[in-house]
């Protein structure tokens, strides 16, 4: 296959990035090697072109601002990290009042997407694999569930809508129960505090990426734990910048300046972060991943169709100018992860080494929700709800405190009528006065409690009403009533309405829930390569065994394992899946209701149209009862399939009846319909040839 060479992510040829990187792009390989000094010069490189582009520059303090929105209570105060009015009030004894109408709308999308959930179903390539697809759906369902899947995916839908995006790390652990094989975990990672990427990055799947680097804080002697071979150059390096801090150089806590590493205080790194924590005695190691490009050559009978991987050029070279009427050289150009661990404290690299997901090595091992992106902004629900909040929390604050020192209650007293004012104690600090006895209390003292209680309800109601129509969600998409009375068509036009706005986000979250399901796959076919009987649940939720990667299987034909198979199930031993490594496959996002709450509204809706048109109970009888809640589901969405057909062909033979006894002499056998009814009199012909 040609491959067009005109253009390049690290905007250079194939051939110079091959340089770059140490390698000889004329020789083919399929794992180049990336010099250390190299590497480290790279993480240097794009780190400080991360932490400087506009892209996370802006991001980082407005998705930590954002999260704070969200929770509430000082939060809502804060203004670029400055709480400079908040402190103010508390400093004057006033009320700073937060009203939280940020979290609502939230908390109804995320309520609204966990109770509808849907589930992961993979799809046959073939016919020939439709069979197997099945077995890996439930092996999709078994992961799903060790891992916490459904959960973690909700939490990431979450405070994806909170900050404009969150990760999510699909890893294999090779420390718990099975470390031959490995277990799936899955880890949620916030981009304001432990990953960052490429900020020219336009794909959803980072497909474009060059580069994505994970970070984490680690205890000194942790680190030296697992990676024994440089602990003394750990430990060496640590103890260099613990006495350079201690000479005068002062670092910030990790974490501030929400959670960006810090500058190194050895080398001149110009505006970076700190990547060391002297108090703690923590270094910030970066896992880095990243593309690399190399080539490949390969050569082409035009006579027989086949073809033959070559070494390098050189191999392919010597092939063609055998026969170079017959033989063509093709050059592919293709595409990698590695990975590298570094402290960027020394810039020492630890590993660098190829992709940990081999069968997945093209693919980053994140998968992101992005809520919104327009013009390289990367935002979501609450960023336009900030302004209101602020608005409505000042307001408040100054009705409050306005009320507090002119309501009816506030104290005051006659001129030269108390010859010791602090008898009142703190009164005066809620505006207590003296007015001129003589002259009479103010005309104002009277407050008309009615107009104040009315305006603020009227406002309150203002406010709300603003809030909503900025975030384009209110209470109306779930069914819930608004506080205006409104017909019923008015109200379905606004809950129509305020569903289009929300889809926006769960278009998206949809994107992300398939890529998830894809990746899954991946490690479901890296951590089952060992012949393994499993006990997994069905899409009824009935247990059910499936025995993969049996050796008894290998060298058998396609042919021969199906008959193989089907002998294995008649007698009642588990389902078989050949070869979970090699299974051909798609995933898809099923459109099954997941939840018990979907399911019961799924149930509901094919009840209303079985009750309008009772045609529909032949073909939906079986769904039916795989959406009710019924105790023995499974047993009896079994049983029924099983005699659906013969009810679809005319009704099932009746058993017969204990109680009738043997058959009478000269009677009917069953099936066979009576004879017709004689009356008297009448002749009774013998039968005959029909005219």
């Amino acid at each position: 296959m040609d491959v067009d060479l005109l253009t390049h992510p690290l905007g250079m040829d194939p051939a110079s990035a091959g340089a770059e990187l140490g390698t000889d792009s004329r020789k083919s390989t399929l794992d180049p090697p990336v010099s250390k000094d190299d590497l480290a010069q790279r993480f240097r490189s794009w780190y400080r072109e991360a932490v400087t582009h506009k892209l996370w520059k802006d991001w980082h303090p407005e998705a930590a601002e954002d999260m704070q929105f969200y929770i509430g209570g000082k939060g809502q105060w804060g203004l670029r990290g400055s709480y400079a009015d908040y402190d103010k009030l508390v400093a004057e004894k006033r009320p700073a009042i937060s009203i939280n109408h940020v979290q609502g709308p939230i908390d109804l999308m995320s309520g609204f997407e966990r109770s509808n959930r849907t589930s992961l179903k993979a799809t046959p390539q073939g016919s020939e694999d439709v069979e197997s697809a099945k077995l890996m759906t439930w092996l999709l369902m078994f992961a799903q569930e060790q891992t916490n899947a459904a959960d973690e995916l909700s939490d990431l839908f979450e405070t994806g809508n909170i900050t404009g995006m969150d990760v999510i790390e699909l890893g294999i652990d090779y420390t718990g129960e099975k470390p031959e094989t490995g277990e799936i975990v899955l880890t949620r990672l916030e981009p304001w505090t432990e990953i960052i990427w490429d900020p020219y990055w336009k794909k959803y799947d980072f497909s474009d990426a060059r580069y994505m680097l994970k970070f984490k804080w680690t205890f000194v002697a942790d680190l030296c734990a697992d990676y024994p071979e440089w602990a003394r150059e750990i430990r060496e390096a640590a103890g260099q910048l613990t006495g350079i801090f201690h000479e005068g150089r002062t670092s910030s806590r990790p974490g501030d300046d929400y959670g960006s590493v810090r500058s190194h205080p050895v080398e001149d790194l110009g505006e970076e972060r700190h990547f060391f924590d002297p108090d703690d005695a923590r270094m910030l190691v970066v896992e880095g991943y990243y593309r690399v490009y190399y080539t490949t050559y390969s050569c082409f009978d035009t006579v027989t169709g086949t073809v033959r991987p070559c070494a390098d050029h050189a191999e392919a070279t010597a092939i063609r100018d055998a026969d170079p009427t017959r033989i063509k050289i093709h050059r592919q150009e293709s595409r990698k992860i590695r990975m590298g661990v570094v402290i960027p404290a020394a810039w020492l690299i630890l590993e660098e080494d190829k992709n940990p997901y081999p069968n997945d090595d093209s693919n980053y091992p994140f998968v992101a929700y992005v809520a919104k992106r327009k013009a390289n902004v990367i935002y979501g629900m609450v960023r336009n709800l900030k302004d209101p909040q602020r608005v409505e929390n000042k307001r408040w604050s100054q009705i409050v405190d306005t009320l507090a020192k002119w309501a009816i209650l506030r104290p005051m007293y006659p001129k030269g009528s108390m010859t010791n004012p602090q008898t009142l104690g703190n009164a005066f600090e809620t505006g207590a006065f003296e007015y001129d006895k003589e002259k009479g209390a103010p005309s104002w003292w009277h407050a008309p409690i009615a107009e104040i209680t009315k305006l603020l309800e009227s406002l309150a109601f203002a406010m709300k009403v603003n809030l909503r129509e900025v975030s384009g969600i209110g209470m109306d998409p779930l069914g819930l009533r608004s506080e205006t009375p409104e017909s019923g068509v008015a109200l379905a036009r606004r809950s129509q309405a305020a569903q289009v706005v929300a889809t926006i986000f769960f278009d998206n979250f949809r994107k992300t829930r398939h890529l998830f399901g894809r990746r899954l796959a991946r490690r479901v076919q890296q951590v089952n390569t060992t012949e393994d009987v499993l006990r997994l649940t069905n899409e009824l939720g009935a247990p059910v065994e499936v025995h993969i990667n049996p050796a008894a299987a290998e060298g058998m034909s396609d042919e021969e394992f199906r008959q193989w198979a089907q002998e294995q199930a008649a007698a009642g031993k588990p389902a078989i899946l050949r070869d979970v490594k090699s299974l051909k496959y798609d995933v898809i996002i099923s459109e099954a209701p997941a939840t018990p709450s979907a399911r019961a509204a799924t149930f509901l809706h094919m009840l209303d149209l079985v009750e309008k048109a009772p045609v529909f109970l032949q073909v939906l009888a079986d769904k039916l009862l795989e959406y009710s809640d019924l105790p023995d589901r499974p047993e009896l969405v079994e049983r029924l399939r099983r005699i659906m057909p013969a009810l679809a062909g005319g009704g099932l033979p009746q058993p017969p009846n204990p109680t009738a006894g043997p058959p009478v002499p000269g009677s009917m056998p069953p099936g066979i319909p009576p004879a017709p009814a004689v009356t008297a009199g009448a002749q009774v012909q013998p039968p005959g040839p029909v005219a």
